[in-house]
């Protein structure tokens, strides 16, 4: 198995490029009504499959290793990178199938995290999921600190809590997941992509 590699850095960076559009995209609607269009997580996923197909033929016509298969060629090539997408975003889906069987997120969650995995590989998400979670908990922490100080009914709210007859609830406090999983991406991504393309 090969660490995951590009056939040259602009091409990284279209990937980078295309796959950031994606995200802020659907960052952008979800932070307004809490709800990921259909269409976002499908193109993503299709743009994913021919990212990987692209790059796995190229590698294998320049004679490198893709990812498993140890022939390159133009043609194993690509069947390594649609392999790659596949596992790397079946391994996604499982992930967040069984966050969202929790109740945790929601289905356009699942498909928009299954649709960027197709574009990585399995590492890299589970870094990338790693790094969105801690910001979804930081982000409703925040908010609700900010809410508790700032509402016209915090001194009560205070004065309950310190009498111990209210408990502090993070209920209510909705956040949308592909803010922070944008930004995780991007700092996943910049950093790695980096390492690996210097």
């Amino acid at each position: 198995m090969t660490e995951f590699q590009h056939p040259s850095p602009l091409i990284a960076w279209a990937c980078f490029t295309l796959l950031m559009l994606g995200l802020m995209i659907s960052s952008y609607i979800d932070f307004r009504t809490f709800r990921i269009p259909k269409i976002i997580p499908i193109t993503l996923f299709i743009g994913g499959i021919l990212a990987s197909l692209c790059r796995g033929t190229i590698l294998g016509w320049q004679g490198r290793p893709v990812w498993l298969i140890s022939h390159p060629g133009p043609l194993t090539g690509a069947l390594d990178g649609l392999l790659l997408a596949f596992v790397s975003g079946l391994t996604a889906f499982c992930m967040f199938l069984t966050i969202w069987i929790l109740g945790v997120c929601g289905g356009g969650d699942v498909k928009l995290f299954t649709s960027v995995a197709t574009w990585i590989d399995p590492y890299d998400s589970l870094l990338i999921m790693a790094v969105s979670f801690s910001l979804v908990c930081v982000w409703t922490v925040l908010v609700f600190i900010f809410r508790l100080a700032f509402s016209h009914q915090a001194s009560a709210r205070i004065r309950h809590i310190v009498d111990g007859t209210d408990r502090i609830t993070l209920r209510g406090t909705r956040t949308s997941y592909s803010l922070p999983l944008t930004l995780a991406t991007a700092l996943v991504l910049l950093i790695r992509w980096h390492l690996l393309l210097n």
